[in-house]
């Protein structure tokens, strides 16, 4: 099987689609009749914005990832997220491993990475 689908819910629904349009290449695909924004990216893999609830916490453990086709590619992305005064939650730079973890709007920890023959 193979996950195709993630449902967030989120503080700030303007903020939470311009992320994911401008670092992970997610389009708006529609509104669902409970009012979630459906976005979705070239791979088909749908993304869903809804109604964040007041009191909700993250576990610190949370996050989530995109795989990255190098290490010169995750390295871009961290140079762009420092560039973007984006937090930043981890990098990791090892011979075959490399990730960089930054915060979106809505505190999520999102993940990309490249490791050495897994992945791509």
């Amino acid at each position: 099987m193979e996950l195709r689908h993630l449902a967030l819910a989120v503080r700030d629904e303007d903020a939470s689609r311009l992320f994911y349009e401008t670092y992970v290449d997610f389009e708006v695909a529609r509104r669902a009749a409970d009012g979630t924004l459906m976005m979705r990216n070239a791979n088909s893999f749908s993304l869903a914005l809804g109604r964040w609830d007041a009191g909700a916490t993250l576990a610190e453990f949370l996050h989530f990832g995109f795989v990255a086709t190098s290490p010169e590619e995750v390295r871009a992305y961290a140079d762009r997220f420092r560039a973007d005064r984006l937090e930043l939650a981890d990098e990791v730079a090892e011979s075959d491993y490399v990730s960089v973890k930054v915060l979106d709007p809505s505190g999520y920890v999102v993940e990309i990475a490249w490791e050495q023959g897994r992945w791509v």
